[in-house]
């Protein structure tokens, strides 16, 4: 544990064979990758509409990403290219993942709103519409 607050552990360009660690980034990339196409399949037998849909593509595509850059990663770490193998790419991606998640629940929260307005006003406009048989 104490080798994880230190600077030389992160930032070590050449950090060795992963042990017993590499089957887990390997399972954890092919789950980024597998997950959102389950996801995606799901929702179109759903047939999920609107800001739900919306959210539900940004997630999948963020997913999809991160799941082939890990997948990189575990590439050149298990090649040990000396650069690219490092772990601080790890932390890069883990700092990138948040911030677009973040991005992503902004977005649906502000988008929220502006649904139940549309809704609140169509169902004011329907009312006045004649009646279909």
């Amino acid at each position: 544990m104490n080798k994880l607050l230190t600077l030389d552990y992160w930032f070590l360009l050449n950090p060795g064979e992963w042990q017993d660690l590499r089957f887990f980034v390997l399972g954890l990339g092919i789950f980024f990758i597998i997950t959102p196409i389950i996801v995606k399949i799901v929702t179109k037998l759903k047939n999920v509409s609107g800001i739900r849909a919306g959210l539900i593509n940004r997630l999948v595509s963020c997913f999809i990403t991160v799941g082939f850059l890990e997948l990189i990663l575990w590439f050149f770490r298990e090649q040990r290219v000396p650069f690219f193998s490092a772990r601080f790419w790890q932390l890069l991606l883990l700092l990138i993942t948040i911030v677009w998640f973040g991005f992503i629940i902004i977005a649906y929260l502000k988008r929220k709103p502006l649904e139940k307005e549309a809704k609140a006003k169509a169902i004011v406009y329907d009312k006045y519409l004649p009646k279909k048989k």
